[in-house]
């Protein structure tokens, strides 16, 4: 609707857009876009943070973490059954869980550090710390360093951060 305003407003002749406001619209555009995708996990992947964090480890621990994955499976389909939940939720859920785990880990793990009230050190790795200070900021690869330099280091002028 924005866009559709200020296109409207140059097609009109009463606005000539300058750089500057360009790169301005440009700019909140962007940061639009990107709050939209960092914030729109699907919702369809809600019922993946309870099967992560309750239902396997607990099925796991009670078999002595000698389940296979797909046996876990077979245990959650009936756990949901014995829930009520209906039978094409329970083959939509379990065909997530087979076709697309590591899509439901990325959207579990965006959820985890995007919460404020998440549980792990914010705070920057001693060692890096020590092995950046005083160095000139140029590329850096971060291989292993926890979750702490993702948070650090593109708060320096360094330029191409790639956390392995």
């Amino acid at each position: 609707m924005i866009i559709w305003g200020v296109m409207r407003l140059v097609d009109s002749g009463k606005y000539r857009p300058t750089a500057h406001s360009v790169v301005v619209l440009a700019t909140l555009l962007m940061m639009l876009l990107h709050a939209l995708l960092a914030f729109g996990q699907k919702a369809e992947y809600e019922s993946y943070f309870e099967f992560r964090t309750v239902l396997m480890p607990k099925v796991q621990e009670e078999n002595h973490w000698s389940l296979t994955k797909e046996q876990v499976y077979e245990k959650y389909g009936a756990k949901l059954q014995s829930d009520r939940i209906a039978e094409s939720e329970i083959a939509r859920r379990l065909k997530l869980l087979r076709t697309e785990h590591a899509v439901l880990d990325a959207d579990f793990y965006s959820r985890y550090y995007l919460d404020s009230s998440s549980n792990f050190n914010h705070a920057p790795n001693n060692f890096l710390m020590e092995v950046v200070k005083g160095v000139r900021p140029g590329s850096a690869l971060d291989y292993g360093m926890g979750t702490g330099p993702k948070l650090h280091l593109p708060r320096k002028p360094w330029m191409g951060c790639v956390e392995i």
